[in-house]
């Protein structure tokens, strides 16, 4: 989804999202395939700590009718950046990498 814009999701979608939804940085580990997601709207909240920007949380469904969720944030100037770019100023990579527990 583009950065830039978001599209209200409906009342009755979001009741039933919002309480069974799981974070989209955790997708890999539940065997779900990011290309298998389908964006289905966002909800904007209230202001956030600043007291200017507020936090928009976009909503996605997969195949198995499972709900995801990814956090960003409405600027004080319209724009809405990824929560990472908010808090580190800057895109911060994701590493998945596994460690493996040492042997002793």
């Amino acid at each position: 989804m583009r950065n830039d814009h978001y599209t209200q999701i409906s009342p009755d979608l979001l009741k039933k999202a919002k309480g069974n939804a799981w974070s989209l940085e955790n997708i890999e580990a539940h065997g779900v395939s990011r290309n298998a997601i389908k964006y289905i709207g966002s909800s904007v909240g209230e202001q956030m700590d600043n007291g200017t920007d507020r936090r928009v949380t976009d909503y996605y469904k997969d195949a198995a009718g499972g709900f995801w969720f990814q956090d960003r944030v409405l600027q004080r100037d319209g724009t809405i950046v990824s929560m990472n770019v908010h808090l580190f100023g800057k895109e911060k990579k994701t590493s998945y990498r596994r460690y493996k527990r040492r042997k002793y």
